[in-house]
């Protein structure tokens, strides 16, 4: 559990370290809503994408999710989940086209933001 908890730390710092060093400009805060274009899947001006995935049937076992955000994602924030339980990466790098994540809950229906 300790370790989960360091892992979700971690990520909180990745992203506040993102979004510190430019990962939000100016010139895409032009709208203060943040919505999907369902047509795309993109997250109104960010650079990021919605992505809903259902999570593995066995507990705690890593599985690859394609997105469409076309390079290699520096994280994500969880936005909603069906269930309970702990979304958290896998041990497989990530590429541009696929990421890898575990959940502590089986088929758990999980919507993110990658950026």
């Amino acid at each position: 559990m300790q370790h989960q908890i360091a892992r979700s730390i971690d990520d909180v710092a990745r992203v506040l370290e993102f979004l510190v060093r430019g990962g939000i400009q100016a010139d895409n805060l032009g709208s203060r809503a943040v919505t999907l274009d369902a047509s795309t899947g993109w997250v109104g001006k960010l650079d990021a994408v919605y992505l809903t995935v259902t999570t593995n049937a066995v507990v705690d076992t890593e599985t690859g999710f394609a997105h469409t955000l076309g390079r290699v994602p520096a994280g994500y924030i969880v936005v909603k989940r069906a269930g309970g339980g702990v979304v958290y990466n896998g041990t497989t790098a990530w590429t541009a086209t696929t990421i890898y994540l575990k959940c502590t809950t089986v088929a758990n229906v999980v919507t993110l933001i990658v950026f």
